[in-house]
């Protein structure tokens, strides 16, 4: 490939990120009209790909730390304080509050009263921004 043939991929790549950040922050969907030179030409409507993002509108800051225990959602329907506990590595009640109060008002989780134990589960934006965030982790 020639520095032109070079040249083109990358501003193709960097026109197809800005689209796709775009799409992202205006919280729209994304289509790809499927198109192969040379094949015959059928109708725009019978070639449109839809392309799936998790728009998430909050920005959420949460450190390290707060990260990694909402992480600890990942795959499970709930968590109780003690598991949370247990799976975190946390000492304290106290500092768990912590923690899963931000993720509360950050609208990651909610609680639900069983008896004397509470159960956390993640919401619906939570389980968009979890899998972002096990996507970046692994990327």
């Amino acid at each position: 490939m020639n520095s032109y043939g070079i040249l083109a991929v990358v501003a193709v790549a960097i026109a197809v990120s800005a689209v796709c950040c775009a799409a992202f922050e205006l919280d729209s969907q994304l289509y790809y009209v499927k198109y192969r030179k040379g094949e015959p030409m059928s109708p725009v409507k019978d070639r449109i790909i839809p392309i799936d993002i998790e728009n998430v509108h909050d920005q959420i800051v949460l450190t390290r730390r707060t990260e990694d225990i909402f992480m600890e959602f990942k795959g499970k329907d709930g968590l109780s304080n003690s598991e949370l506990l247990k799976l975190s590595g946390i000492s304290s009640k106290g500092s768990l509050k912590r923690y899963t109060s931000v993720l509360e008002e950050n609208g990651l989780i909610e609680s639900e009263d069983k008896g004397k134990e509470k159960i956390w589960r993640t919401t619906g934006k939570g389980k968009k921004i979890l899998k972002r965030m096990d996507l970046q982790r692994h990327d």
